[in-house]
Formats: C-alpha cells, structure tokens, sequence
C-alpha cells in the first residue's frame, strides 16, 4: 500500500502545494497520507514481527515515537487529543503483541494462533482509532465556517475514511457501500451524519 496508494498521493499534494495550488486542502492530503502510512506500519510491523523479532519494536515506534504508554508522538498524539480511550486500546494490543513475542522466542515464532489473538486485538483497537479519529475531523468540519478549511478538513476524511474500507467491507458489505458512497461526493452533497452512523456501526468501541 506505500509503494502504489500513499507515495502517488503525497507526490502529487506535494508537487500542487509547491506550486501554490491549494495549499491548505494538499496539506490535509499530505498529513492524512502520513496518518495512513503510520496506522497501516503499525499493523506491518506487528505481522512481520514473526520473522523478525526487532519488528515489534518497529510496530511500538510506528504508533507512539517510542514513547511510554498515556505519553506518544505522532499517530498516538492524535488519537489521544480525541480519544484517550481509542488510544489506549491500541496501546493494550500493542503490549498483547510484545507479550506473545516474549513468550515465542522462536525465530520464525510457533506459536501462531497466540500472535493471531494479539495481532487480532491490535488491529481492533487500531481500527477504531482511525474511526475515532475520522469522527473528530466531522465534527470539526460541522463546526468551520471557513470554506477553505472546510474542504481541507474534506479531503483529509476522503482518504482516511476510505482507509477503512476494506475491513469495513469484511464486517458488512451494504454498510461498507454506504459508507464509501458519502466519502465519494464533494463536500457540498456528502451526509456527514450518515458516515458517521456507519463508522460507529462498522466499528464499535473494542
């Protein structure tokens, strides 16, 4: 997904921004971009921790910048500032994921089915962080009286709503079309509470 979804599409908001094109909304593009690359290395780097044990420290580094739990840089500041409780979900699957790991020292790990319980919480909780975090730019864009940051704020749910789309395809099919229907339509047509319905109905608090 980095080589052939997030790279393209920080290339691009970057090359429009330097050029003085719509500045504010390629900024959003870009600051979801990077959002979406740490929440999906997070996940990577807890899978591939299998075969590399030093993996799992990546998984810890991707969601907080290496910092203690309740504290974190980068995708964990975020989730904190609209939900201590979200972020504090990620932060138990990622400990789910180092306790496996302390307890398989093999290398490749053989106990699969206790990491596939620790990934499977991980992946939970990192889940509804994004949605969490999806429903905080809706409210704040319900908010904004600013047009130009009202369509930053929509460019930003465009990609990181969209980010959830294939899980929320797994979970429940028509949902999932309603949900990637809204995220499709400009700002002006888009029903921000029917997105919001069915994030909170894709994904319910862990």
């Amino acid at each position: 997904v980095g080589p052939a979804k997030i790279q393209p599409l920080l290339n691009a908001a970057f090359l429009e921004g330097s050029q003085g094109k719509d500045m504010l909304l390629n900024a959003a593009r870009v600051e979801a971009g990077l959002l979406w690359f740490l929440y999906v290395s997070v996940h990577k780097e807890a899978t591939t921790c299998t075969d590399k044990q030093k993996d799992c420290d990546s998984s810890y580094a991707y969601f907080g910048g290496g910092e203690a739990k309740g504290a974190g840089l980068g995708l964990a500041r975020y989730l904190r500032t609209v939900s201590p409780q979200a972020s504090a979900k990620i932060w138990d699957g990622i400990l789910a994921v180092r306790c496996w790991r302390d307890l398989d020292q093999a290398v490749p790990a053989t106990d699969l089915a206790l990491r596939d319980k620790a990934i499977a919480q991980l992946d939970r909780g990192l889940l509804r962080g994004m949605a969490v975090l999806v429903k905080s730019r809706l409210e704040a864009l319900r908010k904004e009286t600013c047009e130009e940051t009202r369509r930053a704020l929509w460019a930003g749910i465009q990609i990181l709503g969209n980010v959830l789309g294939r899980e929320a395809e797994a979970r429940d099919a028509a949902k999932a079309q309603a949900l990637a229907t809204e995220l499709a339509k400009d700002l002006g047509s888009a029903d921000d509470k029917a997105i919001d319905t069915a994030l909170d109905a894709l994904f319910p608090c862990p």
